[in-house]
């Protein structure tokens, strides 16, 4: 998570981008899973997850969960 003073200056997606990159040198993962909410959903799909599940309210009133899936 990046601080909220720094969100938008692209510093998550360099970060993320540089997490997949290594993760995608080791051929035994076919795949990245991952939980968040609604909040940071939107982020994660212009990395190429694909939402598979919402559900709502489970991380707290109003705040619903998201899972989510990169095929690498």
């Amino acid at each position: 998570m990046v601080e909220r003073s720094a969100q938008g200056s692209g510093l998550g997606k360099l970060l993320t981008e540089a997490r997949l990159q290594r993760i995608r040198q080791d051929p035994a993962f076919k795949e990245v899973f991952l939980r968040t909410s609604h909040v940071t959903e939107a982020f994660y799909a212009r990395l190429g997850f694909v939402t598979e599940r919402v559900t709502p309210d489970r991380i707290a009133p109003g705040l619903h969960e998201c899972e989510m899936r990169l095929m690498l």
